[in-house]
């Protein structure tokens, strides 16, 4: 840590007079053009104030400024105050400070230093306590002149005792040559200055020509000393309410709903996740929940969520979620209102619920007759199922199709805005529902938080069948068994409540099994009425090949949740998982696989489609393997008897990964179910399989038939239920017949499954619905039905940039040579199809936002196949390799989109080590994330190892700031000898394993993937020359 030293100002050192003020600027004109923005003077556009003894006012400027190091004293800060600090060689420098609502700015200009570690620092006093010594909630952020660097100290008490500390959210810049310039750009939310609050401020040039040699503002020394800070104010700052709104990085939603609640009068704070941890939360007045900050059960930055959720709720200040992310946030809460207690889907109004409070719906603003059209065009929606609502839950809006679920719906003082869209796609009408939403709870009060309830009042025990500990395999089943007790005693104050369990991640629920007949909602979870007194609930699930992935556990847990307690949580049961040595990277059930790629699909007559499945080997030693490729005679449907058309033997090195291929010509068109069988010696076959029906011309309100195949698979005559599992909002599906009767080994019948859309709906939302076959507590297969439009992109492709579908030639592309982009589309109706596509590139990476480079119509005829293109020229500059972006549009369908991102590299077989491709990483987002790069390797032999750098060879960064792009190597090492010291043993002869060598590059930022990329790398193409011989 560089610590600043205490001086003193020597007297001798002069503040320049006007007329030297204007030598220098005069000689820094005619030295440079460029250096009129750097020059340490004031400028006659800027407010020249001097320093004041009592507390002066910041203005909220308009000019956007740029954190770049150029401080223009004409543009960016021309609506800037400005105040001049004596600094080294008797030059007058300068400090700019604005803020715009958001960020405060600040700019220092000051005398060119000699010093290399010279650096500069903004102090504040957060809490304006003007301390002898500064705090901890004093803070201190540095900028380095020499390296750039950033970092941030906090207070100890003691002379000169800053420490160092992890402050998010703040970006500054700095520049050297006629002047030394820091400019700073500084969260609101940091400074501790929301809605008028006195804070205090001081800027500072250390180190100028040693170290020990400061200067700054205000008073030229006692850094450390915040009572000689200068104590401000934000001019303008609006008090209808301090909001905070904490999100992920969208910063379009972020800016959307700032302005609009900002034209309102109130003071919003945009708290990106990495800083949750660093803000006080009791400054504001309502806390909102961004739509980005998290799904499903999934809140916050991984490895953090409790501490976030904690510092947000800790202050106990009313909060409304916005829609997945808010869902995710009450879920954590235990509330209701949250996980898993809804469905997801389109939709765009509401109607008032029964009981809703009236000043919602008028005040500010009176709101029109039911339906209230909320969003221009459907937006995706969570809706509350609404059965057995807690007492302290009150539904305030409901979907018009659906009104036993609730898009608008409050739990005690928290509110889930069920909505994802931002006010920039509301209508009018909306935009002023939501803030009569913010009015409503900007002024509701929390009641104090409950104390958890002792074990003589509420008791849950969780036992299993086997018992907690015992290994499991896939396919066996677990049998749980809930214990409760709900006391009568007064002093526990005891009501009704809802005993949830969430059917543990790895296994599939057996249909029937749960007591009093319920079934698991949408999102996955069991949920009881329970009264007071004793009682026993039960459930059995099936241990599924999803849990061989990464986990190897089976986990469960269930809550308690009552109104005015905190939620109440039985002990943890767990399995380990006795997984075959190779399995399946894969999380669906096993007759919906992503691990099995088919394309093209639907199949089509005469036409090859590639099968393709990836197989793991989860053992240290290599493993060889016979993989068959298999379809039925019956083609599609559950428990089907299967053939053989293809197999071959692949060898995976240990803990590695391979892709196996094959070919299939069908003789008809239409769907089939594909069947992958690996054969392991000494253990049973390992089964995957594909089974998906996506040709669809849905209409709204009409019912669509599906007939399909049911076999009795096993050895003795039995009963088969078909169970449904429903994943989209409002639609109803009914298969039948629901049981199939005394059906004898190996017999075949048809079934029916009947699906019926709402009337209105948005299609092609990408939901689904399965059919398992069930005997008795064993799945024996499954079809998935998928709601996608009559033309579509390959669904469930993994990785998602690794499109089949999409082509370049020539590939690469040749910088200022035609190209053609290319996109294979199927159309399967017997009637011509119209769609748009749009064709957009970007470099190759992640995260690097796409330019459009062609726009066209296309008609497809009926029941074809066919590749269709668009021509582009490669423009200078940027990567080789690009990634391509497909955009496919269709009247009265959401938009669909593709990426290829797959760079292949030719190289000899026993030689990786010359691999080297270039790739680009960016930051899309206007706030910083913590970035990790999560390599899959396949088919690559384990001497080889991934190396990702950075010139001149330095590892990738860990952190990416606003908008930020990096260009990193991807290339690979001899692996193990090398870090031991010793010289590495001789290459293999082939590196390659199975029948695809490549690296898939998932780009994560704070968590959340936001991108990848492959490179494949194949031996070079022989080329065969013609042989003439002589005579």
């Amino acid at each position: 840590m560089a610590t600043a030293s205490r001086t003193r100002f020597s007297p001798t050192s002069a503040v320049l007079t006007a007329a030297g003020l204007f030598v220098l600027a005069l000689a820094l004109l005619v030295a440079s053009p460029a250096a009129v923005a750097a020059a340490p003077i004031s400028s006659p556009s800027a407010t020249v104030l001097v320093q004041q003894q009592g507390p002066i006012v910041i203005p909220q400027g308009t000019a956007p400024v740029k954190v770049d190091g150029r401080c223009d004293p004409r543009a960016e800060y021309g609506d800037a105050a400005s105040y001049p600090y004596t600094d080294a060689f008797g030059v007058t420098g300068q400090v700019y400070l604005k803020h715009d609502g958001t960020n405060l700015y600040v700019c220092m200009v000051g005398a060119a230093g000699s010093f290399g570690q010279r650096f500069a620092r903004v102090y504040l006093d957060t809490d304006d306590g003007r301390e002898t010594y500064a705090e901890a909630d004093d803070y201190a952020l540095q900028a380095d002149f020499a390296s750039g660097g950033r970092s941030s100290y906090k207070g100890t008490g003691v002379a000169n005792g800053y420490t160092p500390i992890s402050l998010s959210g703040w970006s500054a810049a700095t520049a050297t040559g006629n002047a030394d310039i820091a400019e700073y750009a500084v969260p609101l939310s940091l400074i501790g200055g929301l809605c008028g609050r006195p804070f205090g401020l001081a800027v500072y040039h250390h180190w100028v020509q040693s170290v020990g040699n400061d200067y700054g503002w205000p008073s030229n020394q006692f850094f450390d000393q915040p009572k000689t800070w200068q104590e401000v104010t934000l001019g303008n700052a609006p008090c209808a309410g301090k909001i905070a709104y904490v999100y992920y990085g969208n910063t379009a939603d972020a800016t959307s709903f700032r302005n609009l609640l900002t034209s309102r009068g109130y003071a919003v704070t945009l708290i990106p996740l990495a800083a949750v941890l660093t803000t006080n939360f009791s400054q504001f007045d309502l806390i909102l929940i961004a739509n980005d900050s998290g799904s499903l059960d999934a809140w916050g930055t991984s490895g953090l969520t409790a501490a976030q959720v904690a510092q947000i709720t800790a202050p106990n200040k009313p909060i409304i979620g916005l829609g997945e992310g808010g869902y995710a946030f009450f879920g954590r809460l235990g509330l209701f209102i949250g996980w898993p207690q809804g469905w997801h889907g389109p939709n765009d109004r509401v109607i008032r619920a029964a009981g809703a409070p009236a000043s919602y719906y008028t005040v500010p603003t009176a709101m029109p007759p039911d339906p209230i059209q909320v969003y221009g065009q459907p937006s995706n929606e969570v809706g509350i199922y609404l059965s057995g609502v807690p007492a302290d839950v009150l539904p305030i809006g409901l979907e018009p199709a659906t009104p036993d679920h609730a898009s608008l719906i409050m739990q005690g003082c928290r509110h889930l805005w069920g909505f994802s869209g931002n006010p920039d796609v509301m209508t009018a009408t909306g935009r002023e529902l939501f803030v009569n939403a913010v009015y409503y709870f900007r002024h509701f009060q929390c009641a104090p938080p409950p104390p958890p309830p002792s074990e003589n009042c509420i008791r849950l025990v969780k036992q299993a069948a086997p018992p907690n500990g015992t290994p499991v395999q896939p396919g066996d089943p677990i049998q749980y068994t809930l214990t409760y007790f709900i006391s009568q005693d007064a002093r526990c104050q005891n009501t009704r409540a809802k005993l949830v369990d969430q059917i543990p991640m790895g296994t599939t629920y057996v249909p029937g099994s749960a007591s009093d007949g319920i079934s698991p909602g949408a999102d996955g979870a069991l949920t009881w009425d329970v009264t007071f007194g004793s009682g026993v609930k039960t459930f059995k699930v099936q241990v599924s090949d999803t849990a061989c992935r990464d986990q190897r556990r089976i986990i469960n847990q269930a809550t308690l949740l009552m109104p005015g307690h905190t939620p109440f949580v039985s002990n943890v049961v767990s399995h380990p998982v006795d997984c075959p040595p190779i399995g399946f990277p894969n999380d669906q059930p096993s007759y919906a696989e992503e691990e099995v790629q088919i394309h093209p699909y639907p199949l089509i007559t005469g036409t090859p489609s590639q099968i393709s499945v990836k197989l793991r080997n989860n053992t240290a030693v290599a493993q060889t393997v016979t993989v068959l490729f298999q379809t039925s005679p019956n083609r599609f449907g559950i428990g089907l008897d299967f053939n053989t058309f293809d197999s071959t033997v692949v060898t995976i090195p240990a803990n590695g990964n391979v892709i196996a291929h094959s070919s299939f010509t069908p003789v008809s068109s239409g769907h089939y179910c594909i069947q992958i069988v690996v054969l392991i010696p000494g253990y049973a076959p390992v089964i995957t399989q594909r089974n998906l029906d996506v040709v669809e011309d849905l209409q709204p309100g009409v019912t669509d038939t599906l007939v399909f195949k049911v076999r009795n698979n096993s050895s003795a005559t039995a009963n088969v239920d078909l169970v449904v599992v429903n994943t989209c909002p409002g639609w109803t599906a009914v298969v039948v017949p629901a049981t199939l009767i005394n059906m004898l080994p190996g017999e075949v019948r048809n079934a029916q499954l009947q699906v019926t859309p709402p009337n209105p709906v948005v299609l092609g939302s990408g939901c689904h619905i399965d059919v398992q076959g069930w005997i008795g507590d064993q799945m024996i297969g499954g079809i998935r039905k998928l709601d996608v439009p009559p033309v579509h992109l390959p669904v469930d492709v993994q990785p998602p940039w690794a499109e089949p579908e999409i082509s370049v030639h020539p590939s690469p592309p040749v910088v200022g040579q035609p190209a053609q982009i290319c996109v294979q589309l199927q159309n399967p109706l017997p009637v011509a199809k119209t769609v748009t596509v749009d064709f957009a590139v970007a470099d190759f990476g992640a995260g690097i936002p796409f330019t459009t480079v062609a726009t066209q119509t296309f008609v497809l005829p009926p029941l074809s196949n066919a590749t269709y293109c668009a021509p582009w020229t490669p423009a200078l500059g940027g990567t080789t390799h690009r990634c391509i972006l497909v955009t496919l549009k269709q009247p009265n369908y959401p938009d669909q989109h593709s990426q290829l991102n797959v760079n292949v590299v030719r190289t000899p077989r026993g030689v990786l080590s010359r691999v080297d491709v270039p790739i680009r990483i960016g930051n899309p987002d206007g706030v910083a994330h913590a970035l990790e790069l999560r390599p899959v390797i396949f088919g690559i032999d384990p001497y080889w190892q991934l190396r990702l750098w950075r010139d001149p060879g330095d590892p990738p960064p860990d952190m990416l700031g606003p908008g930020e792009i990096v260009t990193l190597h991807l290339g690979f090492m001899p692996a193990g000898s090398a870090a031991a010291g010793e010289a590495p043993a001789a290459p293999p002869a082939d590196y390659t394993f199975g029948d695809e060598s490549r690296v898939e590059l998932g780009v994560y930022l704070d968590g959340q993937l936001v991108g990848g990329l492959s490179v494949e790398v194949r031996p070079p193409e022989r080329t065969f020359l013609p042989v003439m011989l002589k005579r």
